[in-house]
């Protein structure tokens, strides 16, 4: 399953979370989305600790955080070096069984919905009928 986030993020991305091996764990698996961002990191580390994640890791490129009541849910925001965008977020949400991949990819994406609600409102100040409209 393939989510578009154009009108999230205004960035053109296709976008949706993929299951790889756990990293750690033979006959595990692990649900990851990854998407680049025009944001900067304070704008998604506030709604990040508002659903539930704490950081665990900071450094001068980025933060890693880790969901308050589940360990195996994290999220990683690192800061790039390309023109157009700004900040790459990670959301994953390892340890899982065959039964577990489809909620959890539901789950995480989830998370990534709510994150661009709460970040919305950095868009008022566009005329725009839309978020993609502010990126051109």
């Amino acid at each position: 399953m393939r989510i578009h986030i154009d009108s999230m993020y205004g960035i053109s991305l296709d976008t949706g979370a993929e299951v790889y091996p756990d990293l750690w764990q033979k006959g595990r698996y692990r649900v990851e989305l990854n998407v680049e961002l025009n944001y900067d990191l304070s704008e998604v580390d506030a709604p990040l600790q508002k659903l539930g994640y704490d950081i665990i890791d900071a450094d001068q490129w980025g933060q890693s955080y880790q969901d308050k009541d589940n360990s195996d849910i994290t999220a990683e925001l690192d800061e790039t070096e390309v023109d157009i965008v700004s900040l790459r977020l990670t959301l994953r949400y390892g340890d899982l069984g065959e039964q577990d991949i489809e909620s959890a990819r539901e789950q995480v994406e989830s998370v990534y919905e709510k994150i661009g609600q709460i970040c919305q409102g950095r868009y008022s100040q566009y005329e725009c009928e839309s978020l993609e409209d502010a990126f051109v």
